[in-house]
């Protein structure tokens, strides 16, 4: 048990910060997190901190209406952490509730206004709710304040090849992949685009590039769309069944009308 003893409220702090990195990482560390903040909350009511992390344990469970009364708690308890009302937003695009997230990202900017990922998941919210013109804006700014963060370039790529804009939707998957080069979807994302702009060959050349580093569906799922416009059935129905078997609709669908 990790409470063995009586433990003081700065080793309580202690131990708080070393296991918050692990406390959303799986069910079971979150489960430890719930504990832990339980603890630190017995000995200090009025922590934002603990309520906010509580907060952030219950949401990795999905223990969604509890994560949102923590949140609320830790931001009653201190109205300029932004911190907590980044986590709301979170909690809510989780669940489909995009305008609300959006709402609550906007809260966390006023507090923090260098928050990259409050913009991040801002974009995505918006693109969520079918503004991908708006989203590139909010993407932009997460780019600005960090230009490293290959996510922002990665669905930047995916919003921009949503407008149909392919070119800068590849410079976006080539800038992405350059940051992060192990991110292997972004090779499938970047085939597909190459696929609208029917481009198959160099798709595939992309696909060869990771096939035997990751069994990520979405790269079996794009090498069946390659081959199927190619119309090389048999490869196309192959990778498809591959697609399917690891649960991707869009695969299951394509075989079952194509792969007879």
């Amino acid at each position: 048990m990790f409470f063995c003893q009586t433990v003081s409220s700065d080793s309580l702090t202690r131990l708080f910060n070393d296991a918050n990195f692990n406390c959303v990482n799986t069910k079971g560390d979150s489960l430890l997190g719930i504990e832990l903040s339980n603890k630190y909350i017995s000995l200090d009511s009025t922590s934002a901190m603990a309520f906010n992390n509580r907060g952030v344990a219950y949401q990795r469970c999905h223990k969604y209406p509890q994560a949102f009364n923590d949140f609320k708690k830790s931001i009653s308890l201190d109205k300029n952490g932004f911190q907590p009302y980044y986590n709301m937003g979170l909690a809510y695009y989780e669940i489909g509730k995009y305008q609300t997230a959006v709402n609550y990202f906007d809260s966390a900017l006023v507090l923090n206004p260098s928050h990259v990922r409050s913009y991040y998941f801002k974009a995505n919210s918006i693109s969520k709710l079918g503004d991908n013109q708006k989203a590139i804006k909010y993407f932009n700014k997460s780019i600005e304040l960090d230009s490293k963060h290959y996510k922002s370039y990665k669905d930047r790529g995916i919003t921009y090849s949503l407008l149909k804009n392919y070119k800068l939707a590849i410079i976006d998957f080539d800038t992405a992949i350059s940051i992060n080069s192990v991110d292997y979807e972004i090779y499938a994302l970047k085939a597909m685009t190459l696929i609208q702009m029917n481009q198959i060959s160099k798709a595939i050349f992309e696909l060869d590039k990771v096939q035997k580093l990751t069994t990520n569906p979405l790269v079996d799922y794009v090498y069946g769309v390659a081959y199927l416009t190619k119309n090389d059935k048999i490869s196309a129905c192959k990778y498809l069944k591959k697609a399917a078997d690891k649960k991707i609709v869009e695969a299951e669908r394509i075989l079952k009308e194509y792969c007879k």
